[in-house]
């Protein structure tokens, strides 16, 4: 018997080919959908859900109060991970651990320019991730469990140079030769600050599962101290994100009994700031203390679920909609299988059965589409979420949305289909205009309409916001500016030589040595007082930009009183920008000439104030802010190009000449250079990528309502045929035919209209209210999106109300 219901499911299928080709389109987008976003979720809620007693395992962090504004730090001070081992109590296991950023490795001792045939063996490392090259002891493998295949997990990074590979690491570097022959041999990694050769003392297996604490070399703890800057290891007074400490807490303790000890510990050791325990879980989750870790947004996850079920719930009305569109041409059938003896019971088996075979071709198709759509989506996708497409898990998952699809989208048609009388069926009276079911079918395409309104409206905010951002002025020029960093360890200065390199070039029109861009995300700060005579200290958390004398210049920064800062090595005179003017109560920034700040015992005359710059995304406002030259810190070069009118120098040939000068003066390490352009897009990347999410799912969301309209226009004319008929018998225009079916849609897309703008509106003020810049929605935005929506109604209706119009009138009269 149920292969019967399943073979007469497909003939009714094949018979009505477009409303099937329909169907399974629409459904297959919605699957597709909720199958993407459940890859997509379960990958990132899997990150380090894999460790033993994981529940104990807590990473410490910094929070830092700089003038009543809290900052937070995935780092800590380098020493808190020694002491607390042997200061506090109820912690099993301690592991302080350092991100190393290295330029190159070699195979064999110190890279020798003399030496060109040490060339070929050179491994650059631009590509590799923030983590994937890390400082630790024996401690880190005591909290993350590594299999070891060679060396003593115990005294493998005991001692200093040494470094424990990976085996997909040592594999790279020395080929496939026995693991045992690989322990002793020699690596040397440029850093940014050193040049270290160490010996490969431990061979262990990566982990397969996913984690935020992976890395491919493990370098001992130990050879930190070793290098040029290993006092700074023992300070307690500075904040490194690149210093990270992880530890394991005894069975039975809190980590608030843990964090109740920081502040006895660190009022000991003099120091300021408050570090707490974050749970591992959190670690993946937490964006203020994401350090070097790609951290995921819950809430976005939980938007796309949502996302993901309303496409899905509007794929099943379209179903609903062009089901019953098509009762009409199956009530006769329906009538017959009653009179025949089939059961209410039957005919919804059947009808379910259809639903069935449909919604299994729709996953069919959605599974082999999901690659092609991860690529699509591979701006936002993680690389990682594709190795999680052909598993078990996804296969239960697909086969419980199928089956849940089916009875969602088929059991009301089912219902309502069966429940056709059978003498009203074979005398073709089957019309239901103007009944509850008709009205629950206008309601459910309002719905689609209002979901769809949200969207458009929200695409165009977020699209203006963007287009905002990317051309407000703000309050400096971006245009023909490369930056390039030098090593900001350069004891030989050679920064200098390279910079009278680079004057040389006729396409460079300036030159200045900074520590970032106006806008970049590398800036100081400092607590600065001002003290007027009589009255109390004013007291400032002031950000720093150290820049040369020609930075204002290079980036046209204006001065509106004063003079420049002159080039120093350490700070002897400030700029300060207008905002810090006012703060210390100036009303004219003249008046802040020749005051002075201080910082402790020092103090520093004002010089200049320059015009307010943004120094930060818009997401903030403008704060106090000083330029002072700083050399001894500023190790990128900023270099402004000339441009002749559209014309603009050949970029390519330019920066072969500058990598080529670059490499001639620092052979040991890698050339990096960027556009400054590149560097604001690349600020606003998360809102670019929320852009065009929401444009493609706009584009899906209208794509799938209108074939739900569709199917409600088909539905509307099988049922108004021989009206249609009589109306042209009695002189009706094709265009008045046309208008006359088109108006009742354009009432339920305005009344969506109205419904789904002040949604969009609300929406649209929480989400820009994150920025404190930003474009204010105007009334042409939702006119403007209302508009879209009206037209894409009349473009959908009309191609089937056009058609019914042209119809032969004395076919329509002998319509049954």
């Amino acid at each position: 018997m149920l292969k019967n219901y399943f073979k007469i499911a497909c003939r009714n299928l094949l018979r009505n080919r477009d409303f099937t080709l329909i169907n399974i389109f629409g459904l297959a987008i919605g699957i597709n959908a909720c199958l993407i976003v459940y890859l997509w979720t379960s990958y990132e809620m899997s990150f380090d859900t894999f460790h033993p007693d994981r529940q104990r395992i807590y990473r410490v962090v910094t929070d830092i109060d700089n003038a009543g504004e809290i900052w937070k730090f995935a780092g800590v001070v380098d020493p808190l991970g020694p002491t607390m081992q042997k200061e506090l109590t109820g912690l099993e296991a301690i592991a302080p651990f350092n991100l190393m950023n290295i330029d190159k490795v070699w195979i064999g001792n110190p890279f020798n320019p003399a030496r060109k045939e040490d060339l070929w063996k050179e491994f650059k490392q631009e590509s590799t991730k923030n983590g994937d090259f890390i400082a630790a002891d024996a401690s880190f493998f005591e909290v993350f469990k590594h299999p070891w295949l060679m060396g003593n997990p115990h005294i493998a990074l005991k001692e200093p140079f040494q470094v424990v590979l990976t085996v997909q690491k040592a594999k790279k570097y020395f080929g496939n030769i026995p693991l045992d022959k690989m322990i002793g041999r020699v690596l040397t990694y440029v850093t940014s600050e050193d040049t270290i050769t160490l010996k490969v003392s431990g061979i262990v297996e990566a982990w397969k599962q996913n984690s935020d604490f992976k890395f491919q070399d493990c370098i001992s703890l130990a050879t930190l101290y070793k290098m040029k800057n290993g006092e700074n290891m023992k300070s307690w007074n500075g904040i490194n994100s690149n210093s990270q400490l992880v530890v394991k807490l005894n069975k039975g303790t809190s980590p608030q009994q843990i964090q109740a000890q920081f502040p006895a510990l660190f009022k000991k050791y003099d120091s300021e700031y408050v570090p707490r325990l974050q749970a591992l879980f959190d670690v993946h989750f937490d964006a203020d203390y994401s350090g070097h870790i790609r951290t995921a947004h819950k809430p976005t996850l939980y938007g796309l679920m949502a996302i993901s079920g309303f496409l899905l719930i509007i794929a099943a009305i379209n179903f609903i909609n062009l089901t019953t569109a098509q009762s009409a041409q199956r009530a006769k059938e329906i009538g017959i299988r009653k009179v025949i003896g089939s059961t209410r019971r039957n005919l919804i088996i059947q009808f379910l059965c259809e639903a069935l075979v449909l919604t299994t071709l729709a996953g069919i198709l959605s599974l082999l589409t999901i690659e092609p759509v991860l690529w699509l989506f591979s701006d936002f996708v993680s690389e990682g979420v594709k190795n999680q497409l052909f598993t078990l898990e996804i296969g239960l998952f697909l086969i419980a949305m199928i089956g849940v699809t089916s009875l969602l989208s088929g059991f009301y048609p089912a219902w309502v289909l069966s429940s056709l009388l059978p003498v009203a069926s074979l005398k073709n009276q089957t019309s239901q205009r103007g009944s509850r079911k008709s009205n629950l079918r206008k309601v459910l395409i309002v719905f689609q309409f209002t979901f769809a309104q949200v969207f458009i409206i929200g695409t165009i905010v977020v699209s203006a916001q963007i287009r905002y951002m990317l051309h407000k002025d703000l309050g400096f020029k971006k245009d023909a500016v490369i930056t390039v960093a030098t090593p900001w360890n350069d004891p030989l200065n050679r920064k200098k030589v390279l910079m009278e390199k680079l004057k040389q070039f006729p396409e460079v029109k300036m030159t200045s040595f900074s520590s970032s861009t106006p806008l970049g995300n590398s800036f100081a700060s400092y607590t600065l007082e001002y003290k007027e005579t009589g009255k109390k200290p004013i007291e400032t958390n002031v950000f720093h930009k150290p820049g040369d004398e020609n930075y204002i210049k290079l980036y046209e920064i204006k001065l509106l009183a004063g003079r420049n800062v002159r080039d120093s090595d350490t700070i002897r005179e400030v700029m300060i920008n207008e905002t810090y003017v006012r703060t210390l109560g100036f009303r004219q920034p003249e008046r802040a000439i020749g005051q002075f700040l201080w910082s402790g015992n020092r103090k520093f005359p004002i010089v200049g104030v320059v015009a307010d710059f943004n120094i930060q995304p818009l997401h903030y406002q403008i704060r106090p802010m000083m330029i002072a030259s700083e050399n001894q810190y500023s190790y990128l070069i900023n270099l402004k190009l000339h441009t002749k009118g559209k014309q603009t120098p050949d970029f390519q040939a330019l920066i072969s000449k500058i990598e080529k000068a670059y490499l001639s003066v620092f052979p040991e390490t890698t050339f990096k250079y960027e556009f400054f352009e590149d560097e604001l897009a690349r600020m606003y990347n998360k809102e670019q990528k929320i852009a065009h999410l929401l444009s493609i799912a706009t584009g899906i969301v209208i794509f799938i309502s209108c074939i739900g309209l569709f199917g409600l226009v088909t539905y509307t004319v099988q049922q108004r045929t021989k009206e249609i008929g009589i109306r042209k018998v009695l002189g009706a225009t094709i265009r008045q035919i046309t208008v006359l079916l088109s108006y009742d849609f354009l009432k339920l897309v305005l009344i969506s209209i109205l419904i789904g703008s002040p949604i969009a509106y609300y929406f649209a003020q929480e989400w820009l209210h994150d920025f404190a810049y930003r474009m204010n929605p105007s009334w042409l935005i939702f006119v403007g999106a209302a508009f879209i929506s009206i037209l894409i109604t009349l473009a959908t209706v009309s191609i089937r109300a056009v058609r019914a119009a042209m119809r032969n009138p004395v076919e329509s009269l002998r319509y049954e």
